[in-house]
Parts: C-alpha cells; structure tokens; sequence
C-alpha cells in the first residue's frame, strides 16, 4: 500500500524528481525509497507479475532519470571552498529548513540505484551514477575519505557501506553525467524551473519555483529566483530553520 502511494506521488506532485522538502530532509525520505527498491530486487520481491507494478517501479523514469537530472540541475556551475579541509564543492540550489547551506551527498539514493544498474547490466546507467558519486558528493573523490571517516559523527554509517558496494574500482572513469545534457529543466510536481547558459563552469544559472505547501520543511517561496553568474550568487533565498527565515521575506519572491 505505501509503495503504491509513493509510485502514484512520483507522477503527480512530486513528478520530476524535487522533493518537496528539498535536498536536506529529501535525502532522507529519497534514500529510503530507494534502498527499499534495491532490497526488493536483491531478494527477488521485485517482479511487477507477481508483486504488482509499485515494485519494480526502480525502472520507471523518475528513478532512472528524474531523480539524477533534478540533482545535477541543481548544482552550481563552479566550485569553491566552504571548508579547508573538504575542498572544492559543488554549491546546491537549497530549499525548505536547512541547518547548514552546504551541499549534501547523496550516496545513500544514487549508490542504491548503482549496485542496481550493476547488477542488471546497465552499463551506461551506472557509468552516469558513478561519475555523480565520485565528483558531486562534498570535496569530490578528494574528501571520500574525510566523509568515510567521519559517517559515524554524521549519523550515516550506511554512506560508508554505499560507497564500498557502488564504487568498483575496475571501470574507468566515466564520462561527465551531464554530457549532451539539455541546459534547461522542469520539475512539473514542483514548479521548478532550473535554466543555465551552458554545462561549463562559467555559466549563468537560473532557478524559480512556485509549488504547492502542504507539507513539513516547507516554506513560503512561491515565486521566489535564484540567479547566479561570474562563479558565486548574485541573489537567492535565505537559507535556513525556522518560521522567521521560511516567511516570504526571506524567500526571495517576486511578490
């Protein structure tokens, strides 16, 4: 019964792979969706014939393709140093409560869909996976260790595991998963639209978003605009916890 609610959620308000509460709180509820599909498939509860259509639903296009290109799209275009000791990252288009404005790995959903696409052959699926998990997670491939290292203070012991059963060290390194990528995309469950001049690191990005509010994490930001050029932000919403910064005013809105 959840699984179905989930599968019909992905093609309505959450079609094209945003979640509602953004990339913090959404890591939470994406990953477990996620390892939830791969256990399926690992112990061979995944046949649609026997089990219905919600349990293979690892094939269907939201996680096969929205869920990875609404998280490249909300990569900025350049990187910089928040932290000495992590290096170069990648800054995130942040929405809904968030503790920290940092970038937030996503191991625990795009390792699952890996050792899934490993153990099905798909070998141009997993070469887009992997090349996500080495480059976009904080400090990239320089700070995996730092990150293996620390999951324990950050409450993901599951981070390391995924990245030992998700990274083989046999396969060259894949192209860029955003190669031939269109610069531009739509998150129809959110209203979010997501805009950039060009794949390279000196692109100009641009987001809106006019969703629907209903659930917890999330704030009052219709109409609110991110823009940034020359390498940093020129605008964009407060980030933050709370009322007081989750109130229009803080949001960055047209209105």
């Amino acid at each position: 019964a959840w699984l179905y609610i989930i599968q019909q959620f992905e093609k309505t308000d959450g079609a094209g792979g945003v979640s509602p509460e953004g990339l913090g709180y959404g890591q939470i509820s994406a990953s477990a969706v996620a390892l939830l599909l791969l256990a399926m498939h690992t112990t061979g509860v995944d046949n649609p014939a026997v089990y219905g259509t919600a349990a293979n639903m690892i094939n269907s296009d939201y996680w096969t393709h929205e869920v990875e290109d609404a998280y490249l799209h909300m990569m900025s275009p350049a990187k910089v140093v928040q932290d000495s000791w992590i290096g170069p990252t990648y800054l995130p288009y942040l929405f809904g409560d968030t503790a920290y404005y940092k970038n937030v790995d996503y191991v625990r959903v795009f390792g699952s869909l890996a050792i899934y696409a490993m153990n099905t052959g798909d070998t141009a699926h997993y070469n887009k996976l992997r090349w996500m998990i080495d480059n976009l997670p904080p400090g990239g491939l320089g700070a995996r260790t730092y990150r293996i290292t620390d999951a324990i203070g950050n409450s993901s012991i599951l981070s390391s595991i995924m990245y030992y059963l998700a990274t083989d060290p046999t396969v060259a390194t894949p192209a860029a998963a955003y190669t031939g990528m269109p610069t531009d995309y739509y998150a129809p469950g959110l209203g979010m639209v997501f805009s950039r001049s060009n794949w390279t690191n000196k692109a100009s990005w641009f987001t809106y978003r006019l969703s629907w509010n209903s659930s917890d994490h999330q704030n009052g930001d219709g109409n609110s605009i991110n823009f940034y050029r020359g390498k940093e932000w020129l605008t964009k919403i407060g980030n933050g916890y709370g009322f007081n910064v989750s109130s229009s005013d803080y949001q960055n809105t047209l209105s």
